[in-house]
């Protein structure tokens, strides 16, 4: 069975990954959604200054009218919200910390990604819509890590609450500094209210679509089991090791997975990331020997096996061994029938195309990665790629250019010689 989305028509057989994308429950793929993602940031670039603009022209032709104040003030508790949203993540972040659990990623808000930064050993990561995140936190160890969780998980919701009751003792105290400015612009009783709402509505228990709320956390880690306690250690590797593997650190991501493997040593996920970090490190043969025994696991989840499939796919490509090209494509057939929006997936299975004398196909797919690809090394990667399919299809100016592009992102990627060495070749079948 697979699923397609409604609005791009992809079609995926990994059916839990759609949500419903609009008000009739459509589906949606995960691409889409963020597409959506970033049609609310250019909608919201249009919004804020549109009603900013109203609200002067309102209080400049009838200044005894509210309506004009009222906009402002809904734009300062809006920018508040976010004011309000940093408080209550950094309460859990820094909570963790203190008591001593490791926390690796902090999200601030949903949508885009406006400003990521690295603090006290942790990713923060800034958002353009200031409503929802989370925090992700493991333990270093197990002592006390109900009664440390619990603090953790409180720590976000009391610091809202925290600082609404301080700035209500303020603004009761009829302090100067909270009185209207400029008007009727109330700063500080936005601040007091954005606080108090976002304390109180996380205190609420729900499940949210991603993760539950801090109120039904808060429910259930008094009933954590011994047992899940424990498989949390796991959670603690695999988080570190995404982290590197993120940050494009292969050797720590490495160094992880092999500590981590020595206490799980058949953890898929944490095999799945060794696979990872090899193939960042360009050790391709080691890497494909690991993956098609990892792939043959059955406790992989259908993403582990696509993560899989496309590793021992992009180690044959890079093994140059013709005889495994077959193989490649094969098993990114399987990736794109289980997730056609990932970007790395695209541009694995566009190289593979190019290198069967699909260019056209091959080229296309990997312009399509590269417009969902951020992350550096993989640019690069993917502009060399491109300089090849144009090569091919006898395009040196543009293939040029891509080589350019690829030295200009990161002049010490692999595939510049290679893509070299072949545009420098004798006529014959591609290689990687």
């Amino acid at each position: 069975m697979s699923t397609q989305c409604t609005k791009c028509g992809v079609t995926s057989e990994l059916d839990e990954a759609f949500v419903a994308g609009n008000q009739f429950g459509h589906p949606y793929c995960p691409a889409c959604i963020l597409k959506d993602h970033g049609d609310d940031f250019r909608a919201l670039k249009w919004m804020v200054p549109g009603v900013f603009i109203f609200g002067v022209i309102a209080i400049n032709l009838s200044p005894q009218d509210d309506t004009g104040w009222a906009c402002l003030n809904a734009l300062i508790f809006f920018a508040f919200s976010y004011v309000s949203l940093i408080i209550h993540e950094a309460g859990h972040g820094l909570m963790g910390k203190a008591l001593g659990l490791r926390v690796t990623h902090v999200q601030l808000g949903l949508g885009r990604t406006i400003v990521l930064v690295k603090w006290l050993d942790v990713r923060w990561e800034f958002k353009v819509i200031p409503f929802g995140g989370f925090a992700i936190y493991v333990p270093e160890d197990h002592q006390w890590f109900r009664t440390r969780s619990f603090l953790t998980t409180l720590a976000g919701p009391l610091a809202n609450l925290i600082v609404a009751g301080v700035m209500w003792w303020f603004i009761r105290q009829e302090a100067a500094f909270t009185n209207p400015v400029l008007g009727d612009l109330y700063f500080w009783h936005l601040l007091l209210g954005a606080n108090l709402f976002d304390g109180i509505w996380n205190l609420v228990p729900s499940n949210g679509q991603k993760t539950p709320s801090d109120g039904m956390q808060l429910l259930a880690i008094p009933k954590y089991s011994e047992e899940a306690i424990r498989g949390l250690k796991g959670n603690r590797w695999r988080a570190e090791c995404e982290l590197s593997l993120e940050e494009g650190d292969f050797a720590d991501a490495l160094k992880q997975a092999d500590a981590a493997l020595q206490h799980l040593p058949n953890d898929p996920d944490l095999r799945s990331h060794r696979v990872r970090a090899l193939l960042g490190l360009h050790d391709f043969s080691t890497a494909q020997t690991e993956a098609l025994e990892l792939y043959e696991v059955k406790q992989l989840s259908t993403t582990g096996r696509a993560t899989v499939a496309n590793a021992i796919a992009r180690a044959n490509l890079m093994l140059d061994d013709p005889r495994l090209l077959q193989e490649a494509d094969f098993h990114t057939r399987q990736t794109m029938r289980i997730l056609p929006w990932e970007a790395e997936f695209k541009a694995t299975r566009g190289h593979v195309l190019i290198q069967l004398g699909d260019h056209d196909e091959g080229v296309e797919l990997l312009r399509s990665a590269l417009a969902d690809t951020s992350e550096p090394t993989a640019l690069a990667e993917i502009h060399c790629q491109l300089a090849l399919g144009e090569f091919l299809r006898d395009n040196p100016n543009v293939a040029s250019e891509e080589l350019s592009s690829a030295r200009r992102i990161d002049p010490k990627c692999f595939l510049i010689s290679r893509v070299e060495a072949q545009q420098n070749a004798p006529a014959s079948a591609p290689s990687p």
